[in-house]
């Protein structure tokens, strides 16, 4: 760890800032955090009627650092999408909804106080 920086801390708070973002839109949390063996995880899973989202949570510490949607390459969806499909395998009562697969950002402004921005249908 560099400095006195929880990363794991931050990343949690992120979380919390995008989950409370969707549930104040009538979101309804299933599952966060959720792992597959070892492929990896998926940050948030959550619903709204028919929809089922799958949600990356991306949080930078700089504003002056490149968006944090960026950081979701090519390999990271592809292993989310990986992901879902295993949840869904897993998870029969979701056979019927809709899949969106969103990316979060909370970025800091210049005082440091965090914004969320919701990319949904990202990929």
């Amino acid at each position: 760890m560099a400095g006195n920086v929880n990363f794991r801390a931050l990343g949690t708070q992120g979380e919390d800032m995008a989950l409370q973002v969707y549930l104040q839109h009538g979101y309804r949390l299933v599952t966060r955090n959720w792992h597959f063996h070892r492929m990896g995880e998926i940050d948030l899973i959550l619903t709204k009627g028919d929809l089922l989202v799958f949600c990356e949570v991306k949080l930078r510490k700089d504003p002056s650092f490149a968006e944090a949607s960026l950081s979701v390459g090519p390999v990271k969806r592809n292993r989310i999408r990986k992901l879902s499909r295993c949840f869904l395998m897993q998870r029969g009562e979701f056979d019927d909804y809709n899949v969106r697969y969103d990316i979060c950002e909370v970025i800091p402004d210049q005082q440091g106080d965090l914004t969320v921005n919701i990319i949904q249908d990202a990929f």
